[in-house]
């Protein structure tokens, strides 16, 4: 194809970002543990973000829709702030909302309660060792109901804190531990092994920065 551009108009006008689900699931949970009402804007309509909106309702924040077009919504959420989980959560088969949803729960839990975490069924089958290995480092009981390494698990204690390694084949279990480690009640230390998906990762800790 062979175009031609004649003149020197300016460009102007605007246009709309696609929505991504990387941002609108980590988005979605940190406004479900935020204090106070947050509008998230242009959440992806998809599977695994239903996941998550899904799960922060049974973690007990309150949604309303404010807006919709053909492929996003936007959210009114009222946060839990302080959070105390025990019980039974579901969390599909989005691996972003899975393994995010992991790492606060440990962080999350009621001492005095059980935490029992499943998934769909295509979720079963991907095994997440390398992140129940870190959370076990730091203290916390996870058994595994149904098969070793995978979901469904039941997780008893608290991860406090303090200095832990984890493999970083997968960016979303460095990102997962970054956004549960600050709800500690003491300092934590993270070192990461074989660091993959940088912008992921970076993705995270600008999330973090903003807080």
């Amino acid at each position: 194809m062979n175009l031609s551009v004649l003149g020197a108009t300016a460009l102007s006008g605007s246009i709309v970002i696609p929505s991504s689900k990387s941002h609108s699931i980590r988005t979605l949970l940190l406004a479900a543990l935020a204090n106070g009402s947050s509008t998230v804007q242009r959440v992806l309509t998809c599977d695994d973000t239903h996941a998550a909106r899904e799960l922060i309702k049974s973690l007990g924040a309150h949604e309303h829709i404010t807006g919709e077009d053909s492929s996003s919504v936007t959210l009114s959420i009222q946060g839990r702030g302080d959070v105390s989980l025990g019980g039974s959560f579901h969390t599909g088969n989005s691996g972003i909302t899975t393994h995010f949803f992991l790492a606060l729960a440990a962080v999350l839990a009621d001492p005095k309660q059980s935490i029992e975490i499943s998934c769909g069924e295509q979720m079963k089958q991907r095994p997440v060792r390398a992140l129940l290995d870190v959370l076990r480092s730091g203290g916390v009981s996870i058994e595994c109901l149904e098969e070793s390494d995978r979901l469904p698990i039941r997780i008893h204690g608290r991860l406090s804190g303090g200095s832990l390694s984890v493999d970083g084949s997968s960016s979303q279990y460095v990102s997962a531990l970054l956004f549960a480690l600050p709800l500690c009640p003491t300092d934590s230390m993270l070192r990461v092994r074989n660091l993959c998906e940088r912008p992921y990762v970076a993705l995270t800790a600008t999330y973090l920065d903003e807080q």
